[in-house]
């Protein structure tokens, strides 16, 4: 469907992206990390200026903690708008040992829609 070989590649190297980070996603959690790690974590996302810094320095971390529901509310709780708790939410989701009560993490968003997509994504997974 692409005219030229740079935009063949371009799509070939998103798709082999996406299913790389996608095993990494299903390293599965038994154990939450350690909480002071944690802690640490939450307040380095709190202490950046914005939710694009806070989104980068998420995509380079989130994948080394195993979290419960409750951590996972608190961390999604550093971003101000629902996109960025959106987009964290349903990564972490992945890094949840607790996923059957994942449901409660919908109560951190400042709109019914969002709540509704967290929600949606979490049904899609249990099927």
């Amino acid at each position: 469907c692409f005219k030229y070989e740079a935009s063949k590649n371009e799509l070939t190297n998103f798709i082999k992206e996406i299913k790389n980070k996608k095993n990494i996603f299903y390293e599965e959690c038994k154990t939450e990390t350690n909480i002071s790690g944690l802690n640490l974590f939450i307040e380095q996302l709190r202490a950046c200026d914005n939710d694009g810094e806070r989104v980068s320095l998420f995509e380079k971390s989130y994948n080394n903690y195993c979290v419960t529901t409750e951590t996972a509310s608190k961390i999604i709780n550093s971003f101000l708008h629902d996109r960025e708790k959106i987009d964290c939410s349903k990564l972490l989701y992945f890094k949840c040992i607790d996923k059957q009560n994942y449901r409660k993490v919908a109560g951190v968003f400042s709109y019914k829609q969002s709540e509704s997509e967290l929600l949606d994504f979490i049904e899609k997974q249990n099927n």
